[in-house]
């Protein structure tokens, strides 16, 4: 097993938040979109007025044949009664040129290239020694900085207040070390890869994908990643059903959304939908360390009501329902409905 934390492999999985709620009986629909991304570890948010998510996500980085905790659940915080149902959007980054890595002379970035980014808690702290007070010929930028620890060092440049780039440093120090000359820096760089990006129900809802590179494809297994189903599996609470079942969640593929079977009244959640992120181990390390991976959970909330399901576009503007066609999903919601207001 290898372990890639703290390489550049990132998993950064973020969530989306739409609302939609219903206002009156009447069936004029009020909706309203909040899209927040956070990176990493996230905490549920809303509007306060709805539905929010719960998410646990302690280890933001993927580990071959390891599956990341990555745990997903809804909750109405609002008074009235909602339905719930998610899609997913994902994105995969490869780096160009393999990864290899480019010194640039200066430290100026060459179109089609990224800074390769140096992680300044790897020196701090512990046995690492910031060189400072020290002679450099030629005199070192005032961006760059240089540890040592033993007769290993390594250096790094701030490009932007808290945010820094790795350095290639070699030199000629004197018999103690307090000068230092035939002073050589390279600032390195990766070539700019591709990425490809898909959203599972084809709306585009995140704004940070570019629309043309979308893949457009609707899954029909809800297991596997739709941007690379060798490699990234996706796995799921235990209250998922083959067919719409009460209290459980149910995959759709003719739309892309994951339906929560039932009504959430003001307090309740749902269970686990989402529990983490496998990658296989029959990945390639070399290959992963040079991943960005994101994956955006995307959660919409209707009210209980039979008619928002049906709703369906007009002259006057697109539904703001859920267009939902005849059939066992539909008949499952309907039924939760029902078995709600029987029992509220």
């Amino acid at each position: 097993m290898k372990n890639l934390k703290n390489r550049k492999v990132l998993i950064a999985m973020s969530i989306v938040l739409a609302m939609i709620i219903m206002a009156s009986a009447t069936f004029a629909w009020v909706t309203s979109k909040n899209t927040m991304v956070n990176e990493f570890m996230n905490e549920g948010f809303g509007n306060g007025s709805g539905l929010v998510v719960n998410e646990n996500f302690p280890e933001p980085t993927l580990e071959i044949g390891v599956t990341t905790p990555k745990e997903v659940s809804v909750t109405n915080t609002g008074a009235s009664p909602m339905l719930a149902r998610i899609t997913f959007e994902e994105m995969i980054k490869l780096l160009g040129n393999d990864g290899a890595i480019t010194p640039q002379t200066t430290a100026a970035v060459p179109a089609g290239m990224i800074r390769v980014p140096f992680d300044i808690n790897s020196v701090s702290g512990g046995a690492w020694e910031e060189i400072t007070g020290r002679t450099f010929a030629p005199a070192l930028p005032g961006t760059v900085r240089v540890f040592k620890i033993g007769s290993v060092y390594k250096a790094c440049h701030e490009y932007e207040p808290g945010k820094y780039q790795v350095v290639n440093f070699s030199a000629r120090a004197n018999a103690d070390s307090t000068s230092f000359t035939d002073v050589v820096l390279s600032y390195s760089c990766y070539t700019e890869g591709t990425a490809k990006f898909n959203s599972w129900n084809l709306a585009h809802n995140y704004d940070k994908w570019d629309a043309q590179t979308l893949l457009g494809i609707k899954p029909a297994d809800k297991d596997k990643s739709t941007v690379n189903t060798a490699e990234v599996t996706l796995t799921y609470g235990s209250t998922f059903a083959a067919v719409p079942t009460q209290d459980k969640w149910f995959y759709h593929p003719d739309d892309g959304y994951f339906y929560y079977i039932g009504v959430l009244a003001g307090g309740e959640t749902t269970p686990v939908m989402l529990e983490g992120v496998h990658l296989e181990g029959t990945a390639n390390q070399d290959t992963w360390q040079k991943h960005e991976y994101t994956l955006v959970v995307a959660v919409e909330g209707l009210q209980a009501n039979k008619a928002a399901l049906l709703d369906t576009d007009t002259a006057t503007g697109p539904a703001a329902g859920w267009k939902l066609p005849a059939g066992s999903l539909l008949n499952a919601l309907n039924d939760a409905i029902d078995t709600f207001n029987a029992n509220a």
